[in-house]
């Protein structure tokens, strides 16, 4: 059953790359890809927060083989297609806020479809790699789990600090009847 997830999720990782290159493609003759109901949009919103949180959960004990074998040679491309993508990001970030500082309108129209593509992409290339490979494998052993946690870096401590979230050791407030 496990195994059957980990291809479930590294499939699904998959298609949310495939998806992104369709968006990109798409954004480049013109034509954006969005939901066009209410209920298209959540549906793809709970597929897409179900995969995120899966591939992100750092409590699960983890104790089946990734999906794909793991060599040298394979490390070395996924990082490289990785890191090639991060770079693609990193670039659509930076003319979107190039062409906020020019107030470029069209600029800034143009670079908003790609900065929403790359991270789509790098979303699920990042799921693929991660179900294909884990993360151990693929950044060394020595990487803090922490680290391949964004929930846990960024949204646990905004949820405690509002107290949505209570830590271990927080007494709930007494009530005065």
């Amino acid at each position: 059953m496990r195994r059957t997830v980990a291809v479930l999720f590294f499939v699904l990782g998959c298609l949310l790359a495939v998806f992104a290159v369709a968006w990109l493609i798409a954004a480049e003759i013109g034509v954006f890809i969005v939901p066009t109901t209410a209920p298209e949009a959540v549906v793809a919103f709970i597929v897409y927060a179900i995969l995120m949180f899966a591939t992100l959960d750092r409590f699960s004990v983890r104790d089946w083989s990734p999906v794909l074998a793991v060599t040298h040679s394979r490390i070395l491309l996924a990082r490289w297609l990785l890191s090639f993508i991060v770079v693609i990001c990193l670039a659509a970030i930076a003319v979107a806020v190039v062409g906020r500082a020019l107030s470029s309108a069209s600029l800034l129209e143009y670079a908003f479809s790609w900065v929403i593509g790359s991270l789509l992409l790098l979303n699920g290339v990042y799921v693929a790699l991660h179900w294909a490979y884990w993360p151990n494998n693929l950044f060394g052993p020595h990487i803090p789990p922490a680290l391949l946690n964004p929930l846990g870096l960024i949204l646990v401590p905004i949820l405690k600090a509002t107290g949505v979230v209570k830590s271990p050791g927080q007494k709930k407030p007494e009530r005065n009847a």
